[in-house]
């Protein structure tokens, strides 16, 4: 599996909201992606500001190489190098794609209330891989039911 990183830095440097905007335009969302990514932009920052993503990484898993956002803090995020935070090659939330998000379990059921509404977000225990919420997350893709509004407005 090919795979890009990215370190963004963050506290306090930006705060952790700043921080996961900046990580939304790294990802290159388009529209319908991107509003998914911004109602969850609460409970990203709670995630970031509590620094899980320093050692386990966002995920977004889709089309092309998987992507591995990690969040400097502190000294880190004060002395960053602005190169780990240039574009990707491709626009990983483009077709089908997951993003994952490390939470400890002490927030894992906020958080996971949190992210319910996004069809395409899941929370995953901190130690726990990506692959392995990945194909959680393709199940449950899979048993949601696809309702045609369209159709049920002409009836």
């Amino acid at each position: 599996m090919t795979v890009h990183a990215r370190r963004i830095a963050s506290v306090p440097r930006r705060g952790p909201i700043d921080t996961w905007r900046s990580i939304c335009n790294l990802l290159g969302a388009e529209a319908d992606a991107r509003a998914e990514l911004d109602g969850i932009a609460g409970i990203a920052a709670v995630l970031i500001a509590e620094e899980y993503t320093r050692d386990e990484p966002i995920t977004v898993s889709g089309i092309g190489p998987q992507v591995r956002i990690y969040t400097l803090h502190g000294d880190q995020a004060i002395d960053a190098d602005g190169s780990e935070e240039l574009p990707l090659s491709h626009a990983p939330t483009a077709g089908s794609w997951v993003l994952s998000l490390p939470c400890a379990e002490d927030d894992f059921d906020d958080a996971e209330a949190a992210v319910a509404a996004a069809l395409h977000v899941k929370v995953r225990a901190l130690g726990q891989t990506a692959s392995a919420t990945k194909a959680a997350a393709g199940a449950s893709l899979a048993r949601r039911p696809l309702i045609d509004l369209a159709a049920m407005e002409r009836s």
